[in-house]
């Protein structure tokens, strides 16, 4: 082996370390005890972050994106509807009165199609695809977004009162923005509702349960299922990222993607940002801050997994 390859697996092992080091502190400097000193696996944060087979070489894959609301999850939908490829879209979000079986159906009748498919979920994790393996029966590939806890639960706060700038233009979202207005929420401030403790502000273990699905609800089930299940969970605070590691591991799905973005990126931001959302309060951020601490465990888990991933895959 070169002294060059000797440099990079030497400077890749450095940057792993470094980067696991800063979250361990990071954590115990936030209360996280008893998580910031468990193994990267115990974490749902493995050596397995490379592709399983069946992602490789797959020529008609079925991707269920699996969405975690106001994380980004629209944007992505966007991109991939721009592709111009031959992609089956299917979206359990087209009627929301959809029941969760209806939901369970599309996705379902979906993988037993041999197209290349993108699945936009609006459905906690549960696996859909074979236990062991079946001759003939696809596997899903699982990706998913996520955002900060408190920052996706005060965007969430006023898009439900407020809706975003792509509100009233197709059938799905003029049906949630009047299922919303028939629900006449306040229209205090997030602050306002965090501070006098009601609950429409509060949803402590949204992102855990998103990811431990019909199983037990728990840190370890979600990072256990992220681990197994997730190709790839991205941070939507470093979305370009995201978008080239779906193009570096599925390419003939998601390549170019990454372009399609740089060029549209003003738009579609402004398209999808939320109306009248304020900035969240130091004070207010410590209080949910210490409500939610296993949201905050599944989050920082993902962010160091996604870290390592993207130095595995030379994104810098």
């Amino acid at each position: 082996m070169t002294n060059s390859c000797y440099l990079g697996y030497f400077t890749l092992s450095c940057l792993i370390s470094l980067i696991v080091f800063s979250v361990v502190i990071h954590d115990m400097d936030h209360g996280g005890g008893r998580w910031g000193m468990r193994t990267l696996t115990e974490r749902g944060v493995s050596n397995r972050t490379r592709l399983n087979p069946y992602w490789e070489n797959n020529p008609h894959p079925v991707v269920i994106f699996n969405v975690l609301p106001k994380s980004g999850s629209r944007t992505l939908n966007t991109l991939v509807g721009r592709l111009r490829r031959n992609i089956t879209m299917a979206n359990t979000m087209n009627d929301i009165n959809e029941s969760h079986e209806e939901k369970e159906y599309i996705i379902n009748a979906t993988i037993r199609s041999n197209e290349t498919s993108f699945v936009y979920s609006h459905c906690h994790f549960k696996w859909m695809g074979p236990f062991g393996p079946k001759v003939g029966v696809r596997r899903p590939i699982y990706i998913s977004v996520v955002r900060d806890p408190i920052e996706r639960l005060a965007s969430h706060y006023y898009f439900v009162r407020y809706g975003d700038g792509n509100a009233n233009k197709t059938n799905a979202s003029l049906q949630f923005r009047e299922e919303m207005q028939s629900r006449h929420f306040s229209r205090e401030s997030f602050d306002t509702c965090v501070l006098k403790e009601k609950r429409g502000c509060r949803n402590p273990v949204a992102l855990m349960r998103h990811f431990s699905g019909d199983n037990r609800q728990s840190v370890d089930q979600a990072l256990k299922n992220i681990d197994t299940r997730y190709m790839v969970v991205g941070i939507m605070e470093d979305y370009l990222s995201f978008l080239r590691i779906l193009e570096l591991r599925l390419p003939q799905v998601f390549g170019g993607i990454s372009d399609i973005y740089k060029k549209e990126r003003k738009g579609i931001i402004s398209a999808m940002k939320t109306k009248h959302k304020r900035s969240v309060s130091k004070e207010v951020r410590e209080i949910l801050r210490k409500e939610m601490t296993r949201d905050y465990e599944v989050y920082e888990a993902i962010r160091l997994r996604f870290e390592i991933l993207k130095l595995e895959l030379g994104i810098s």
